[in-house]
């Protein structure tokens, strides 16, 4: 994980979690969270319906992201819809 990106990493309301195994949901495929790009980047540790897109998952308490997933492209993302907001 970038340097830049650990302080926000902290600040998740869930467990941050270095593999999926560590997840509340273990090996259950449908805990895994894609990005846009279909990569992992966290685990679902609650199985309630949510149909939310991934982007809602940094804010929930239920959400486990990954140590080393490619967070990057939530962080811009969110850089890009701010600009947009301003514009």
């Amino acid at each position: 994980m970038s340097k830049a990106l650990a302080p926000l990493a902290r600040a998740f309301k869930g467990e941050i979690i270095a593999v999926l195994e560590e997840g509340k949901r273990g090996n259950d495929p449908t805990a895994r969270i894609p990005n846009k790009e279909n990569e992992v980047v966290g685990a679902c540790g609650t199985n309630d319906f949510c149909v939310k897109g991934y982007e809602a998952c940094y804010v929930c308490n239920s959400f486990q992201p990954l140590l080393d997933a490619l967070h990057e492209a939530f962080g811009r993302t969110c850089t890009k819809k701010k600009s947009d907001c301003s514009k």
